[in-house]
């Protein structure tokens, strides 16, 4: 079950403390896309979007998207970012997380991934040694393959807050 425990849980991406995470050490941001960055299957950044990303790097971090999403797209909102992106990431799986560092130039211990699912976003991080950070998704829209694990993932967090194993809310 440590592998699915976040470091942190946050209502939203907007919602990050990037001085704590400076604090940390942690100088780049691998950041997942659909209901963690826009809803589900939103073609453009939104405004939000683009002034989150100026904030984050004006305080010093760097910042690639790692997505499960098919390449095209997610390289097509990626460069509407300017930011570097990994699609069709396969995550848990480690190949896209180590491509997003050596693309970022950072170790894992500087790293954080940033996401809302803990059976794609949480268990890579976790599973290559990076601070995770869990945010609630930023819509119910979603794959039909996710929405099922979805109710796996509802089993593993209350299992971990029922154990005191889980982070609060911040």
């Amino acid at each position: 079950m440590r592998l699915l425990r976040p470091a942190e849980l946050r209502p939203s991406i907007f919602a990050l403390d990037l001085d704590k995470l400076r604090n940390r050490g942690i100088r780049a941001l691998i950041v997942d896309l659909d209901n963690t960055l826009v809803a589900w299957r939103h073609p453009q950044p939104t405004p939000d979007v683009h002034d989150w990303l100026a904030r984050t790097r004006a305080g010093g971090f760097q910042v690639c998207i790692v997505s499960n999403g098919g390449a095209r797209r997610v390289e097509a909102f990626a460069d509407a970012c300017g930011t570097p992106c990994v699609g069709n990431a396969v995550k848990p799986r480690r190949a896209a997380f180590r491509a997003a560092l050596v693309c970022l130039g950072v170790q894992p211990h500087e790293a954080a991934v940033v996401g809302d699912q803990i059976f794609t976003d949480v268990l890579g991080g976790n599973r290559m040694g990076l601070y995770t950070i869990l945010v609630k998704p930023m819509s119910t829209r979603e794959f039909l393959g996710t929405r099922v694990v979805r109710r796996m993932e509802r089993w593993v967090l209350a299992y971990l807050r029922r154990r005191g194993q889980l982070p609060n809310l911040e």
